[in-house]
């Protein structure tokens, strides 16, 4: 009876442990450094080149309590700019073939990815629970949140730099303002801007930036 009761035991040990491991296994201390497809994890993207990995991404938030991480592609997912949102989130989601991350899931980054992202890499802005419900047609002044580090990391690991940092163009997201009509998203600008600027989707373009969400170990 004690045989049988140890053997169930430790098969429930070893269950629990196999779930547990069911991740990709990095700390807060790893923000920063270049995530490849196969989970591993390196300093930059010419260190895990030369171990003949595959590098798609910059690690950029880690909650261990929560199991979550964002990491964010180490370029963005074209060389021109997107006219419409499905498009973007399509060619997003496209990722997840092109460029499939063991345990992780690629999307379009909604604004509370980008404050989580922005916050891991530095940023000493308050997180913010909501946006406001409308804007003025060029930028909102008082939700500006400051980048951090970010892009000096993102340098640094060997990606490359934000597309409108020399070219002015934001980012899509997700995100959508509650009181305004159309098809209609918040983008962000780099440095420390969310606008609504000429954003119906008819109107305007954005480029498109990729995050990687991921169930950590």
């Amino acid at each position: 009876m004690k045989t049988k009761i140890f053997t169930l035991l430790f098969a429930l040990f070893a269950i629990a442990l196999g779930a547990k491991a069911d991740g990709i296994h990095v700390s807060a201390a790893d923000v920063g450094k270049v995530l490849c497809t196969d989970g591993s994890v390196y300093a930059t993207v010419s260190e895990a080149t030369a171990a003949e990995k595959t590098p798609v991404a910059m690690l950029a938030y880690i909650d261990g309590e929560r199991s979550l991480g964002l990491a964010i592609a180490l370029a963005d997912a074209t060389d021109d700019v997107v006219s419409k949102c499905p498009q973007a989130t399509s060619i997003a989601e496209g990722y997840n073939t092109t460029y499939p991350v063991v345990y992780g899931n690629w999307r379009l980054p909604s604004v509370v990815d980008w404050e989580y992202m922005l916050i891991g890499c530095g940023s000493t802005s308050t997180f913010k629970s909501s946006l406001p419900d409308s804007a003025p047609n060029n930028e909102i002044d008082d939700y500006g949140f400051e980048d951090g580090n970010i892009r000096s990391m993102m340098v640094a690991a060997g990606g490359n730099d934000f597309y409108h940092v020399t070219n002015g163009y934001g980012y899509w997201t997700t995100t959508t303002p509650k009181t305004v009509g159309g098809d209609i998203r918040w983008q962000y600008f780099f440095p420390s801007i969310l606008t609504t600027q000429f954003i119906l989707d008819s109107v305007w373009v954005w480029m498109v930036l990729c995050v990687l969400v991921l169930n950590l170990w």
